[in-house]
């Protein structure tokens, strides 16, 4: 008995007709056809009709003929539309979560000696855009394919949400809950009430109206880490290992602490720390420092567009109020606009090429909608949802089956 395997079909049949012939030459008596037979319904009919007609002519083995019909039956029943086909060359990230979700790969059981990690950004509720993203990922089923979860400010709550497996019931906060006075107020900048009520969202809405699993969060074996600022040492860090719902809570009310906007610092044991998006507005380097080998790094700008930078008033206000601490700290949030351009260039220019390790993967909105830290168009932040849900889905959709975006009304 000779027996051949067939591997990396890839839905052309038009290629797999002489290989066919060859096998069929070769006196092959069975066959065992691998990896992905993908195709449009368009070649179902002509395929057959010219694979059937070369049978006939003693062309083809007939087996081999009938597994790759119903192969192809089968998966193009199942796939979605075209614009979920993987790349022909697919970039390192993609591959590593394909090949994880083939072997069935577990968090705290990798046998592929890769980390890959995930590093959501915040940006206010321009962080609607990022809990698009990982609401994708839920659809998909692709949520045990990472090894930890990095998120600044609201990207961490929205990490917290997708660890709990609620991303698409944590999205809806951004439109339903805190898209209103109660949360977001300009006109208290110059008064004793802070412009971002962290209190709100953290301690009305995520505890009582769009409640978070936060044992959960503290049960899961893809760790979140919520990065901060730390006004001791001046740099961005991860707090992590929550033993509490406490810790947790304080946590991510630190990472979202803007500067005078959100009030002042939060003090956990001794430390104080802000807004972790001081220092890293995108979680990148500290995904990188802790050896992730693979990021995929969900953004809430635009690419290819600058980052505009703080209003006047609200610049002032924040260095005037960071000088007092240090005044490093002051002129670090000056040059957040560009660090943030060199960090999104970075990104971009990892996402073109694939070389590594670290291997960069980049995920980020189009220009048609720029969401700006206070946004409360209620239509606006459904657009900013549905646009980071459809590029996270144009990248990895054809790992999943469910790339529609449900929304409550």
């Amino acid at each position: 008995m000779r027996i051949v395997a067939l591997y990396d079909i890839h839905g052309n049949l038009a290629a797999l007709e002489p290989v066919l012939r060859e096998v069929s030459r070769a006196g092959v008596t069975s066959s065992e056809p691998t990896g992905k037979i993908e195709a449009e319904e368009r070649w179902r009919e002509t395929e057959r009709t010219r694979l059937a007609r070369e049978e006939r002519a003693g062309g083809i083995n007939t087996r081999l003929w009938a597994i790759a019909v119903l192969c192809l039956a089968l998966c193009t029943a199942t796939r979605a539309q075209p614009e979920r086909d993987a790349p022909a060359q697919a970039h390192p990230v993609v591959s590593l979560a394909e090949s994880r979700l083939v072997r069935g790969s577990l968090p705290g059981q990798r046998t592929d000696g890769f980390k890959l990690c995930l590093a959501i950004e915040g940006g206010g509720m321009r962080g609607v855009v990022s809990a698009g993203m990982v609401t994708a990922l839920e659809n998909l089923g692709l949520r045990d394919l990472f090894d930890a979860v990095y998120g600044t400010s609201a990207g961490a709550i929205n990490g917290a949400y997708f660890l709990s497996d609620q991303a698409a019931y944590g999205t809806t906060i951004y439109y339903e809950n805190v898209n209103n006075s109660r949360f977001l107020a300009r006109r208290r900048i110059l008064s004793p009430g802070r412009v971002m009520s962290l209190e709100f969202l953290l301690d009305q809405v995520m505890a009582h109206e769009k409640v978070l699993d936060w044992q959960a969060v503290l049960d899961s074996a893809v760790p979140l880490k919520v990065v901060v600022t730390s006004m001791e040492r001046r740099r961005a860090e991860v707090l992590e290992g929550f033993a509490s719902r406490d810790e947790l809570w304080e946590s991510l009310r630190a990472s979202s602490r803007v500067p005078v906007i959100a009030g002042p610092p939060v003090e956990i044991g001794k430390e104080r720390y802000v807004d972790g998006s001081v220092y890293a507005k995108i979680p990148l380097e500290l995904a990188v420092a802790d050896l992730c080998t693979h990021v995929l790094v969900l953004q809430t700008w635009p690419g290819g567009l600058k980052r505009t930078a703080p209003g006047p008033v609200r610049r002032w206000l924040v260095r005037r109020y960071l000088r007092k601490f240090d005044p490093d700290l002051a002129k670090e949030f000056g040059r957040g606009p560009s660090a943030y351009d060199d960090a999104m260039e970075s990104i971009r220019l990892g996402s073109i090429s694939g070389d590594g390790p670290p291997y960069v993967l980049g995920v980020t909105p189009g220009p048609e909608l720029v969401l700006t830290t206070f946004e409360k168009s209620r239509d606006r932040l459904i657009g900013g949802a549905r646009a980071g849900f459809q590029a996270l889905v144009k990248i990895f959709g054809h790992l999943g089956t469910d790339s529609e975006l449900r929304l409550s009304n």
